[in-house]
């Protein structure tokens, strides 16, 4: 399993609205009410929970906020950005 460029926590940053859906292990309070939030550790955790080994899960730790250059984000660029595509596999 592999889990491709994403926004990171330096950059993916909430309001308490929705701080629900997560997990505490995987936010920290930032500034204003506004939480941090690690997305890719959040995943990792919902597959090894499904039954995934975490030894079969890569990681690529890549900001698509953070390198303007090299990847599309909504969050940076609202309608304006361009669009990334993901594809989800199994495989035994």
């Amino acid at each position: 399993m592999l889990i491709g460029p994403s926004i990171q926590s330096c950059c993916f940053e909430i309001k308490d609205d929705v701080l629900e859906h997560f997990d505490s292990n995987h936010y920290n309070p930032s500034s204003n009410d506004k939480y941090k939030v690690d997305l890719q550790g959040w995943a990792i955790d919902q597959l090894v929970r499904s039954g995934l080994e975490r030894e079969k899960i890569n990681v690529i730790n890549k900001c698509t906020y953070c390198l303007d250059t090299l990847y599309h984000s909504y969050r940076r660029n609202g309608t304006n950005a361009g669009r990334m595509y993901a594809l989800a596999g199994w495989s035994n």
